[in-house]
């Protein structure tokens, strides 16, 4: 599905200090909570080859259950932050953005999807995860799921065309971070990804992906250099839940 920018459609999800030293407090009525300090994390040593790079991440990935992110669609576009938690194999999302005081939130729980977008819904309308009833609503679906690392690992597993080092290293929320560039070839990649060259959204099978990994093997940021997407990934494994919201709706198709 190739994607407007997030500025021609209506905002949806940021909330302001939610990253600010991890999750700070409750968010929409129990969608997000702090509880706790963090819990430990992975000690994975990546491999940065193309047959493991991908496999070490995602081992990391499993070692965890929670993260927030910070992520950034379009220079013009407001800032989207939320959190993670993981069930199993599956991650429950949520984000929100709160702009002059209009606002937007959605939620990825188990197969459903809830949104609350002013002038589209009123309060929280559920539809499917995979398959939602409403075209703004399935944009928004896609836009979250870029900060679903496992997904994103399992559909570029293999796939993989090159590793190579990105650069010099930063620091995201006190950890040093070294970028690696990752080549997918989307002809070999399933899902989603590989979706977008089947698609036709884009020409060139080749598709890199810069992520930005700590000493844990966790990607601390994660970007798309072919465009705008950018996420940083923090809060590892502090207190965040995710639950559907107490009142919603079922969202139907607009005309």
């Amino acid at each position: 599905m190739h994607l407007p920018p997030l500025s021609r459609v209506p905002a949806l999800v940021a909330v302001t200090g939610l990253l600010a030293g991890g999750v700070t407090g409750a968010l929409a009525g129990g969608a997000l909570a702090d509880e706790g300090g963090p819990r430990p994390l992975p000690d994975v040593a990546v491999r940065y080859d193309t047959e493991h790079v991908v496999a070490d991440l995602a081992d990391a990935l499993r070692a965890v259950d929670t993260y927030t992110f910070e992520l950034r669609l379009d220079p013009q576009a407001p800032v989207v932050t939320g959190g993670a938690e993981r069930h199993g194999d599956r991650w429950d999302l949520v984000g929100r953005i709160d702009e002059d005081g209009a606002v937007s939130e959605l939620r990825l729980v188990d197969d459903d999807a809830y949104a609350s977008l002013p002038g589209l819904t009123d309060g929280f309308a559920r539809t499917s995860r995979e398959d939602p009833a409403d075209l703004l609503v399935g944009a928004y679906v896609d836009y979250l799921a870029v900060v679903d690392l496992s997904r994103r690992f399992e559909e570029v597993r293999d796939a993989v065309a090159s590793v190579a080092p990105g650069g010099a290293s930063i620091s995201v929320d006190g950890v040093t971070a070294q970028p690696f560039d990752v080549v997918v070839d989307l002809r070999r990649a399933t899902g989603a990804t590989g979706e977008r060259f089947t698609s036709g959204a884009v020409a060139n099978p080749y598709w890199m992906l810069r992520l930005w990994i700590g000493p844990d093997g966790l990607v601390r940021r994660y970007a798309e250099p072919a465009g705008t997407v950018e996420a940083d990934l923090t809060g590892w494994n502090t207190e965040v839940r995710i639950d559907p919201p107490d009142e919603v709706t079922e969202l139907t198709p607009r005309p």
